[in-house]
C-alpha cells in the first residue's frame, strides 16, 4: 500500500435518528473511534435528511471527515433501497473512497470499490412476524445481495457469524467478528444524592425500579414480562420502567399493559442516551426477555453500570455475559418472576461480588478495540482485492 491517508466511504442511508436502536449507536460510537484512534484516516459520510444534521454536529470541524448529504428522506424504507442503488454508486464514484463501507445491512450492487457490509443480525429469518409480508421480501433481498456482493461482511459476535453462514451465501473467509464497545461514561460513579435528582428531571420515580429497554417487537418478548411482573405486583415494591418504542408487537403488549397499575409501569419512548445511562445506575435489576440478538449491548452496558442482568440464554446473550448474568426459562413468566426475586434478595456481598465480575467482564469490551478491529477488516479486504490504498496512522 501507498502512504497516502486510507479513504472509506461510510454508508448511513438507513439511519433515522432514535429510530433503529442499537444500530445507531453502533455507527457513531464506531466511527468516532476510528477518527479518535486513526486521525490520519479520510472518511466521506454519506447521509439523508434525517440523519445529516445529527451526523454533523458530532463530526463537523474534524478535517478529514466530508459529508455528502443525498437529499431524500429515508423513512420510506423501499424508496430509500432504491436510491441507494442507483444514486449512491455514482456518489461514491465522485468521492472515489478506497472502500464503502455500510453500516446497516443493505449495500449497492455496484460499486466502483471494495464493499464491506455491518451486518447486525438475521431477525427476519428467524422471527419473521417482526416484519410485514413485503418488508420480509425486501429485508431478504437487499441481504442477500449485500451478503453476495460485499467482499466483506462484518458482524458483533460469533453468534451472528453463525446466523450469517446459516442462511446466507457468504463464505467463511468473508465474514468477519467485531464485538461492539461499552461507552466510558457507563462505568462512572454517582453520588446517590445527585443521581436521584437527574432521575428525578426524566420521570417521578417514587419507588425501586426494574428496567427494560427495548421496542414492543415481538421477539423483543415484553408481553412475557409483563406477565412476570404482575406476578411480583404484592411481593416486591418496585416499578417496572420500559424504554422503547413502537414495534409490530405493540398491541399483545398494550393489551397486558392495562390490566396492570399504571402507577407500577411506566413506559418511556424517547430517552437521550445520557438518561439511558442514569436509568441504568439508579436500577436495582435490568431485566431484557428478548428472544433474539445479534449482541445485546444493553447487557453489557448494564453491567458496566453496576447492576445485576437477568436475562435469557438465547441467541448472543450466553457468548456476549460471559457468565455474568443471571438466565431465565424464556417461556416461563414464574420462572422471570422467581429470578427477579432472588437477585433482589442477595445479601449486600453477593451482589457486589457479581457486579464486580459484570463491570470487569464490561470492560473487556471497548470501542477503540472494535475500531482497530474494523480498521484490520479493511485492510484485509483491500489486500485481498488487490487494490492499493493509504495507510492510516493509529493514535497511541
Amino acid at each position: 500500500m501507498n502512504g497516502r491517508p486510507l479513504h472509506i466511504g461510510i454508508n448511513t442511508l438507513y439511519l433515522i435518528p432514535s429510530e433503529v436502536g442499537g444500530s445507531e449507536t453502533h455507527a457513531f460510537e464506531l466511527l468516532s473511534a476510528l477518527i479518535r484512534r486513526y486521525p490520519a484516516i479520510q472518511l466521506t459520510l454519506f447521509t439523508n435528511r434525517e440523519n445529516d444534521g445529527h451526523f454533523r454536529r458530532f463530526f463537523s470541524g474534524i478535517e478529514n471527515v466530508r459529508f455528502c448529504t443525498l437529499d431524500f428522506s429515508a423513512r420510506n424504507r423501499y424508496s430509500r433501497i432504491l436510491r441507494e442503488q442507483w444514486e449512491l454508486p455514482a456518489r461514491v464514484r465522485q468521492s472515489a473512497p478506497d472502500l464503502l463501507f455500510s453500516t446497516g445491512y443493505t449495500a449497492p450492487f455496484f460499486s466502483c470499490c471494495p464493499q464491506a457490509v455491518f451486518i447486525h443480525d438475521m431477525q427476519y429469518r428467524n422471527y419473521p412476524e417482526d416484519f410485514s409480508l413485503i418488508g420480509r421480501m425486501a429485508t431478504h433481498a437487499i441481504i442477500s445481495l449485500a451478503s453476495s456482493k460485499c467482499e466483506g461482511i462484518v458482524v458483533p459476535s460469533e453468534f451472528a457469524r453463525g446466523e450469517v453462514l446459516k442462511f446466507t451465501s457468504a463464505s467463511e473467509e468473508r465474514v468477519f467478528v467485531v464485538r461492539h464497545g461499552v461507552h466510558p461514561k457507563f462505568f462512572e460513579e454517582w453520588n446517590a444524592g445527585d443521581l436521584a435528582h437527574h432521575l428525578a428531571l426524566i420521570s417521578p420515580l417514587k419507588r425501586p425500579y426494574l428496567l427494560c429497554i427495548a421496542f414492543s417487537y415481538p421477539h423483543k418478548n415484553i408481553p412475557l414480562l409483563l406477565k412476570a411482573f404482575r406476578l411480583l405486583l404484592d411481593r416486591i415494591p418496585h416499578q417496572l420502567i420500559l424504554v422503547g418504542g413502537i414495534g409490530l408487537g405493540e398491541g399483545e403488549v398494550r393489551k397486558i399493559w392495562k390490566t396492570l397499575p399504571r402507577e407500577r409501569v411506566l413506559r418511556l419512548s424517547k430517552v437521550s442516551r445520557e438518561d439511558v445511562i442514569l436509568l441504568m445506575k439508579g436500577a436495582d435489576i435490568f431485566v431484557t426477555p428478548s428472544l433474539y440478538e445479534g449482541f445485546g449491548l444493553p447487557v453489557l452496558e448494564s453491567m458496566a453500570a453496576g447492576i445485576p442482568v437477568v436475562t435469557t440464554a438465547l441467541a448472543s446473550f450466553p457468548e456476549i455475559a460471559g457468565g455474568h448474568a443471571v438466565f431465565f426459562d424464556e417461556k416461563d413468566p414464574q420462572d422471570l418472576a422467581q429470578k427477579v426475586r432472588d437477585v433482589l434478595a442477595w445479601p449486600a456481598s453477593r451482589r457486589r461480588e457479581i457486579v464486580d465480575a459484570g463491570r470487569r467482564r464490561a470492560r473487556e469490551f471497548t470501542w477503540d478495540l472494535a475500531a482497530e478491529k474494523t480498521y484490520a477488516c479493511f485492510q484485509e479486504i483491500l489486500r485481498r482485492s488487490g487494490k492499493a490504498a493509504g495507510q492510516g496512522v493509529a493514535a497511541s
